[in-house]
């Protein structure tokens, strides 16, 4: 099947997703902030949208606060290389706080305490609930610890089903995503980064197959691949274009 995308974000932080009139003023699952919110704000300035963004890290949790405080302004410069974003990159002028809910949690398959690994280049922002940098060692004694939150609880108190789930959140898509399909949570767009390409071994290929392997048992297509990036639609939704 052929199918247009489009595309928001940064080169470093976009996302390509098919539109749809269903989009508008829908909610979006934004797992994993960082310091490029481009896609986010890209797409809730298009289609009004809500954003829900869980990233529990310090320096996310900061760089959220910087683009509330910016909320109504123009961007005033481009998007710069590389996934530290400048807020004067942002154009901000079309959202107020109606737009973003933050929620200072990591994604999991339970609600509950965890480690919150850092990454091996501390000029990094990405942390991870796994360890995926360091294969996968739990044992290993660089983290902070933080809380972590099932999406399938979350996703039960919304008043409006999400129509976009975005998880780029250093190698937690696969248990995220059993949470979910488990409790028959199927939303019809789901953005990931395989985090595991960029990490090759055992463990990761392991990871990625079993990936595969759920995405094909509940239904998805991939529709588009970018390097690590990929866009799996699920078959309900390809039957309504």
């Amino acid at each position: 099947m052929t199918v247009e995308l489009k595309c928001f974000g940064s080169e470093y932080g976009h996302w390509c997703f098919i539109e749809h009139e269903s989009l508008r003023d829908c909610i979006v699952i934004s797992g994993g902030v960082g310091e490029d919110m481009s896609f986010d704000i890209d797409f809730a300035s298009e289609y009004g949208a809500k954003v829900i963004l869980y990233d529990p890290t310090p320096r996310s949790i900061k760089h959220f606060e910087l683009v509330s405080n910016n909320f109504g302004k123009k961007s005033l410069i481009d998007y710069v290389p590389g996934g530290n974003q400048p807020i004067e990159s942002y154009d901000l002028s079309n959202l107020t706080s109606e737009n973003f809910v933050y929620r200072e949690y990591a994604l999991w398959n339970e609600n509950t305490r965890v480690k919150f690994f850092q990454p091996t280049n501390k000029n990094y922002v990405s942390h991870s609930v796994t360890n995926i940098q360091r294969n996968y060692d739990v044992e290993d004694s660089d983290f902070i610890e933080v809380d972590s939150i099932k999406l399938s609880d979350e996703i039960s108190t919304l008043d409006k089903f999400p129509s976009i789930l975005k998880l780029d959140i250093e190698g937690a898509a696969l248990e995220v995503l059993e949470d979910l399909f488990e409790n028959n949570i199927f939303i019809d767009q789901i953005c990931i980064e395989y985090d595991e390409q960029n990490v090759p071994g055992k463990i990761s290929g392991d990871r990625i197959e079993s990936m595969n392997k759920l995405f094909d048992k509940n239904e998805y297509n991939c529709i588009h691949k970018s390097t690590s990036d990929y866009l799996f639609v699920h078959k309900n939704f390809l039957e309504k274009l």
